[in-house]
């Protein structure tokens, strides 16, 4: 049955969210260095 999303789900779905928003600001930073051209540690 669907809709019955447990406590555990629910932190999955949290802590899923917050790792990609806490991504996207180095992310978006290290693509800018990529695309212009600058060394990157990787």
């Amino acid at each position: 049955m669907m809709g019955h999303t447990t406590a555990n789900g629910w932190l999955q779905i949290v802590l899923f969210a917050l790792l990609v928003v806490g991504m996207a600001k180095p992310a978006g930073g290290y693509m800018t260095a990529v695309f212009e051209g600058r060394r990157t540690p990787l």
